[in-house]
């Protein structure tokens, strides 16, 4: 490895393995780093005519009547604090909900349980309600109800369905709707969330209900798929 050659006087007193203060050092030359560094402590030869050559490890490139000095320096004072950045822009990041309850009609006539007005943009559509319905004698009825959310926007089905065994007026009958996925809007626009009981084909002898709903959207920078292998 080529070393650098510093030539420096040499102080009247300084014996090998003295230590001499400095304030830091900034090593350049033909040496392995390419750019300046900053040390605190570096060991040098220093031969009788004055040249100084970094040593390597264990002195291993100093010569029999070279010094052997290590020079080392304190950390200089800490600088003084920057002045504080500008504010950022708003992140893409914010969250629309609402929240509701009602009673479950026909299929033919769904029921608007939620609704959301959003603007443009990609969210992430997120829909929780629980079904109540009570059973009754005549029929003994078994049944369904469902919830999807309708837009204009680009994006899967949204839909929940739960259903119900034959069941007798002693009977409640309660479960969850949920659903979740994503949604692209290109403009603003409206998000409602449709919802109907059926008993497949009978009347409803008692109303269905859906209560503790609860719609949100989370508007996020981009929405990525992500297809199985």
């Amino acid at each position: 490895m080529k070393t650098s050659k510093l030539r420096i006087p040499l102080i009247a007193g300084v014996a090998a393995g003295a230590l001499v203060g400095v304030a830091g050092l900034a090593i350049a030359g033909d040496i392995p780093h390419r750019k300046p560094i900053t040390v605190t402590s570096v060991n040098v030869c220093v031969a009788p005519g004055g040249d100084m050559s970094l040593a390597t490890t264990g002195w291993a490139n100093c010569g029999a009547s070279d010094k052997k000095i290590t020079l080392k320096g304190t950390p200089g004072p800490r600088g003084l604090t920057g002045a504080r950045g500008a504010t950022g822009a708003t992140g893409p990041s914010n969250a629309y909900w609402t929240s509701s309850f009602g009673a479950l009609s026909d299929p033919g006539h769904p029921t608007t349980l939620a609704s959301l007005t959003l603007p443009a943009g990609n969210y992430l559509l997120s829909f929780h309600g629980v079904v109540g319905y009570q059973g009754g004698d005549d029929p003994m009825q078994a049944g369904e109800a469902n919830c999807n959310a309708e837009s204009s926007g680009v994006g899967p089905d949204l839909v929940a369905d739960f259903n119900w065994d034959t069941v007798d007026y002693t009977t409640f009958v309660r479960g969850g709707l949920d659903f979740s996925g994503p949604l692209a809007m290109t403009t603003s626009g409206t998000v409602q969330v449709m919802c109907s009981a059926n008993t497949f084909g009978n009347p409803l002898t008692n109303p269905a209900t859906l209560s503790n709903v609860t719609f949100t959207a989370l508007k996020v920078s981009t929405l990525t798929q992500q297809v199985p292998d």
